[in-house]
Parts: C-alpha cells; sequence; structure tokens
C-alpha cells in the first residue's frame, strides 16, 4: 500500500515540476566533461591494490 502511494505522489509531483531552459544543453555539456575526467575502473583497482 505504501508503495502505491508514493508512485502516485510521485506521479503527481511531476506534473508540476517546470522545465530548466537550457537544461537539455548544459546536461550534455556536463556529461561530456565528467567523460573527460573519468578514471578507469582498472586504475581504481590498482590503487586500492598499493594502498
Amino acid at each position: 500500500m505504501i508503495l502505491r502511494w508514493t508512485v502516485t505522489a510521485v506521479a503527481d509531483a511531476a506534473d508540476r515540476f517546470r522545465r530548466i531552459a537550457g537544461a537539455r544543453e548544459g546536461m550534455t555539456a556536463l556529461v561530456r566533461a565528467l567523460e573527460d575526467h573519468e578514471i578507469p575502473a582498472t586504475a581504481i583497482a590498482a590503487r586500492k591494490q598499493v594502498g
């Protein structure tokens, strides 16, 4: 029952949120910047073994 109420509340709130102008373009730039600074998983594993 709680799950049903939660889903109903989220669905209701989703209609009231306003879109932010330029959010899509900004998100693309953010993802690109994060990918440029991404550390490969092998480097992280190597750090854990050393430390």
